[in-house]
């Protein structure tokens, strides 16, 4: 019965993995489709640059540049406001399992917490090896007394 379940579980991460693999792949496809658009949009406009005399082409090369530099810095600072928002909403979420889990007697029923993107489960326990069979906690490290505080001494 055991096998069985082991056959399905491994039967069910390859499916996972064939579906992953090919929402990778078209990414990275569309990436490139991407790319070799953007090198086509900029050997053309190179060629219409040729076609101009010098004075007009050097005014219209540099603004093209201008332009290229702003997208790129507002691209940036979109990044870095993306950056800085995933971590304030990382630190508010490690401050509220906190405040939680000071709160929680221990050994008692996990908190579960369904999301449409993700599953938290907040609990107290000393001994972390036995807390799920999703993850594997090495005894030494992660199995206390079960009298031990829960604040370091």
């Amino acid at each position: 019965n055991e096998t069985i379940a082991a056959r399905v579980r491994l039967r069910a991460l390859e499916d996972a993995e064939t579906n992953v693999t090919a929402l990778a792949k078209a990414a990275v496809a569309k990436s490139e489709q991407t790319a070799l658009d953007e090198i086509r949009a900029q050997a053309e406009l190179q060629m219409q640059f040729e076609e101009m005399t010098s004075d007009v082409a050097a005014k219209l090369k540099a603004a093209a540049e201008a332009e290229e530099a702003l997208a790129a810095a507002t691209k940036l600072e979109s990044n870095r406001n993306d950056s800085q928002r995933i971590t304030r909403i990382v630190v508010m979420r490690d401050s509220l399992c906190k405040a939680l889990i000071k709160e929680m007697a221990r050994g008692s029923t996990p908190l579960v917490y369904n999301t449409l993107t993700f599953r938290l489960t907040i609990g107290k326990n000393p001994d972390l090896t036995s807390v799920s069979e999703n993850f594997s906690f090495p005894e030494p490290y992660f199995k206390r007394a079960a009298d031990s505080p829960d604040e370091p001494t």
